[in-house]
């Protein structure tokens, strides 16, 4: 989901966009975000 955002819009997924979207609460969010910033990517 954060990819697709990205690639649509043009920068990366905020917090609060990712919390409605998945309907998480924001400390969620922000673990998540964390974990994907901080990912090595795939080939």
């Amino acid at each position: 989901m954060a990819e697709e955002y990205q690639t649509a819009q043009g920068k990366p997924i905020s917090r609060d966009t990712l919390r409605a979207r998945l309907g998480v609460s924001h400390q969620l969010a922000s673990d998540l975000l964390r974990t994907l910033r901080t990912a090595p990517e795939a080939p």
